[in-house]
């Protein structure tokens, strides 16, 4: 239903405001009213209380016990009190009545509405004489004269001499706290009418500055699906869209150099394959032939044999990586002596290191440094490490192969040196992607493929532990691997699997 973003933010803009006024309205609203009730009450509740004083008072200065003595000028007297009270008020009424409830004078906007010697319901008047000094009766109507609900009615007794001899009544009127309301309300509205207006321009703009960059990253995403990879999205600011900006334009150069380096590697693959396949083809066709003499077959059938042993590693090498990224090569995690590993694989190289006159070191800081690992994986990476290093040795150079415990760590750390033409600090970062293969090293490794140190990094990644290379370029190169060290209760085990390993 809301398939922009815009609309979505504006949906949600529209239901936190309205929730979000509805809720202030409604508070303000309330409290306003809450505020002019007892504003009201308390004007009626002071003018019934001067009453009584000022009646409290006739009656002292008297010496008379009864209200209704009061001569007509009294009255009248009265009356004009009580006309200021009611206008204080605000179209309110005060009136007097004697102890028997009946009316002695009244003054007020409804003044008619309780003449002289009318008589005032008991139960009113009976509430009203009960109360003791200081306090107030509240009714909602005095029936029959006063019957809707649009009056404030305030009852107080008139005192003397701890004995009651009348009534206080004021009647204020209520309709103004409706019109209060009525003005609050418009004021409200016209208020959130502009709030809503700017809010809609401000959502609008933000919204605009927040897809703009959305949009254009969703264009660029369509190219990538056409298969164009050079696309760059334009970053802004230093907030998270920018940071999504910036990861997609990472993605886009990951894609475009992954791409590269799928082309590379078909390039390689169809190289690798077609050589050893037009040799062995153009041999076997020479021998059936007959153009190669009978003392030569043999030296051709070596050939032979060389190439479709380098078709089978290459083979292989494939099929390793396709269980590595499908997950289906699983690792026997177990411990072992690295540094045992080490040494034998070092001495399988020995002809090779004698065909380069390689200097070798080798240094461990125990005789034997068990680890937790898979240990055909990782003899694995280390035959691959010394691999490339004897292959990339200057003659009489350095090879060094180092094994150092870190106690603090719980780590191993294997590496190996060796001098030579070195890794470009730019190719160093790519070293361990996949199918990559430094156009430096591609005269000196005519049959590799670029997935030696691929393949090494994920099997480390998947042991929990960590490969590097730190090289000068024109003079050395070193490789690193870290795993964690095997326990103590482990080590009998750790020996007798490798008394098997050697024996078997």
């Amino acid at each position: 239903m809301f398939k922009s973003v815009f609309i979505k933010h504006l949906v949600a803009f529209l239901i936190v405001f309205a929730v979000c006024f509805v809720t202030f309205f409604s508070l303000i609203v309330g409290v306003m009213s809450n505020y002019a009730k007892a504003f009201k009450e308390s004007l009626a509740v002071n003018a019934a209380q001067s009453v009584c004083l000022l009646m409290t008072e006739k009656l002292t200065i008297s010496g008379k016990e009864d209200l209704g003595s009061l001569n007509e000028n009294d009255r009248q007297a009265m009356e004009t009190v009580f006309s200021t009270l009611a206008t204080s008020l605000k179209d309110g009424t005060v009136v007097l009545t004697g102890k028997d409830g009946t009316i002695l004078c009244s003054a007020g906007t409804e003044e008619k509405l309780f003449p002289r010697d009318r008589l005032i319901e008991e139960q009113y008047t009976d509430a009203i004489l009960v109360a003791e000094l200081g306090e107030h009766v509240k009714f909602e109507n005095l029936v029959p004269l006063v019957q809707d609900a649009k009056h404030l009615i305030i009852g107080t007794p008139v005192l003397y001499e701890s004995d009651s001899y009348g009534c206080v009544i004021v009647i204020a009127q209520t309709q103004e706290w409706g019109e209060l309301v009525t003005i609050m309300v418009q004021t409200l509205v016209v208020a959130g009418s502009w709030l809503l207006v700017v809010g809609l321009v401000a959502i609008f703009f933000v919204a605009r500055h927040m897809t703009a960059p959305l949009k254009e990253i969703s264009r660029a995403a369509r190219s990538f699906a056409e298969g164009k990879f050079d696309v760059q999205v334009r970053v802004r600011g230093k907030d998270e869209i920018a940071q999504l900006g910036m990861a997609f334009n990472q993605m886009a150069a990951s894609l475009e150099n992954m791409e590269k380096m799928r082309n590379d590697f078909i390039s390689n693959v169809s190289h690798e394959l077609r050589t050893p396949m037009t040799s062995i083809s153009g041999f076997v066709d020479a021998i059936l032939d007959g153009v190669v003499p009978p003392d030569r077959q043999e030296h051709y059938l070596r050939l032979v044999s060389d190439e479709i042993k380098r078709l089978s590693r290459l083979v292989t090498t494939l099929l390793d990586l396709s269980r590595l990224e499908s997950g289906k090569r699983k690792f026997a995690m177990k411990p072992f002596n690295i540094a045992e590993v080490a040494r034998q694989v070092l001495i399988g190289f020995e002809k090779k290191i004698d065909e380069k006159r390689l200097a070798v070191e080798f240094t461990s800081d125990e005789d034997s440094i068990y680890v937790i690992g898979d240990r055909d994986a990782i003899h694995q990476i280390i035959f691959n490490l010394i691999d490339n290093a004897t292959k990339f040795s200057n003659d009489g150079g350095t090879l060094r192969i180092c094994l150092a415990v870190k106690a603090k760590e719980k780590k191993a750390v294997v590496t190996v040196f060796n001098e030579g033409i070195g890794i470009a600090e730019e190719e160093q970062p790519m070293i361990f992607d996949r199918f990559y293969k430094s156009d430096k090293s591609r005269s000196q490794d005519k049959q590799g493929l670029g997935l030696g140190l691929y393949i090494a990094k994920t099997i480390i990644d998947a042991h929990g532990g960590k490969i590097w290379v730190e090289s000068e370029y024109g003079k050395n190169c070193e490789f690193g691997f870290q795993l964690a060290l095997a326990g103590p209760e482990t080590m009998p085990a750790a020996e007798e699997d490798a008394d098997n390993y050697i024996n078997g």
